[in-house]
């Protein structure tokens, strides 16, 4: 028999920073007690419907309409789903049944989680995972008239979960442009990038061409920035601000 699951509050959030909402067409995390009774990944796109003991995740969205949606990740404590542009902006309800349990330990039972989805919600991907530290970023520094494009190391770790900024030299044989990822910012009429306290536009914001629900924003890294360190970067979408990333430039 399957029951309604009580008292038992899921929080959903970006799947990039638990401080930023949830937009259409992006990435988001599902955050609660017993969500499920296994860790596991996706291994291949599209994101699947059914994933370990999730047997299908819904949207109900603000217009009543109802869709099966793709899971990216399981475990205990999170699940990450995919979001779908068909998904109205508006106060929804995301609904899934589970026991929490290994196999076999109970009957499941359907847990629901309410969420406002937004138009934009800019969030920022870091390699901690966690919405803080170093972006989750890549760099190429263009070179010669032939514009050849050489990558530049961002970050380095250490283990799982420890990764600190490398400083980017500036001005050394050619420009260098920065790739974010993130997610929540494709639907934005008007994106710009703040960097230290320089706000500049980007020469690209919009879906990043693999993933669905993953957006990339490419800018040029000033020269004004030379010899600054650690520096902050955010992004502004239609006037939503995302969270704090760390970059770090020599």
């Amino acid at each position: 028999m399957i029951g309604v699951a009580e008292a038992q509050q899921l929080t959903v959030v970006s799947a990039a920073s638990p401080y930023i909402s949830v937009a259409t067409d992006s990435l988001a995390a599902i955050f609660g007690d017993s969500i499920s009774g296994q860790t596991l990944a996706a291994s291949s796109l599209p994101w699947p419907t059914m994933l370990g003991d999730i047997p299908s995740v819904a949207i109900t969205d603000s217009t009543g309409q109802t869709e099966t949606v793709g899971i990216l990740f399981i475990s205990p404590l999170q699940m990450n789903i995919y979001v779908p542009p068909t998904v109205a902006p508006g106060f929804a309800t995301i609904s899934f049944s589970s026991t929490g349990q290994p196999s076999g330990a109970g009957p499941p039972a359907i847990r629901q989680a309410a969420v406002n989805i937004e138009e934009t919600a800019p969030a920022l991907f870091t390699m901690r995972g966690t919405g803080m530290g170093v972006a989750a970023a890549t760099a190429v520094r263009v070179t010669g008239p032939a514009q050849m494009q050489t990558n530049v190391p961002v970050f380095v770790c250490t283990g799982a979960g420890s990764c600190n900024p490398v400083a980017i030299s500036i001005g050394v044989d050619g420009p260098v442009y920065i790739s974010l990822f993130g997610t929540g910012i494709r639907n934005a009429s008007r994106v710009t990038v703040t960097i230290g306290e320089l706000t500049i536009q980007p020469t690209y914001a919009g879906p990043q061409v693999y993933y669905p629900g993953v957006d990339q924003v490419n800018f040029l890294l000033p020269f004004s920035l030379h010899g600054r360190g650690l520096v902050y970067v955010t992004v502004t979408a239609d006037g939503k601000r995302s969270n704090n990333v760390q970059l770090a430039v020599q």
